[in-house]
C-alpha cells in the first residue's frame, strides 16, 4: 500500500535501500492521515492528494502571515 501511496504522490521517500524505499519520521504522521481520511471519512487517493495540498498550502500561509504579523 506504501508504494500505491508513491505512486501517488502521497509520500516522497528520502532515499533507497536497493529496492526498499526509506521515510523520515514525518511520514508516519502523514501515513496515519491518509489512512484517516480513507477509513473514517471514505476519500478516495485523488481527494487525500487534494486535502493534503490545501493543508499545506494553508499551514504555509498562516506562518507567513505569523510572520508578517511579527514584524509590525
Amino acid at each position: 500500500m506504501v508504494a500505491r501511496f508513491v505512486d501517488f504522490g502521497l509520500l516522497e521517500p528520502v532515499g533507497r535501500d536497493g529496492p526498499r524505499l526509506l521515510f523520515g519520521m514525518e511520514a508516519v504522521l502523514r501515513v496515519r492521515t491518509i489512512q484517516r481520511l480513507r477509513r473514517a471519512l471514505g476519500v478516495n487517493l485523488a481527494g487525500i492528494a487534494i486535502i493534503l495540498d490545501l493543508t499545506e498550502r494553508l499551514r504555509t500561509m498562516q506562518q507567513e502571515l505569523e510572520w508578517w504579523r511579527s514584524r509590525r
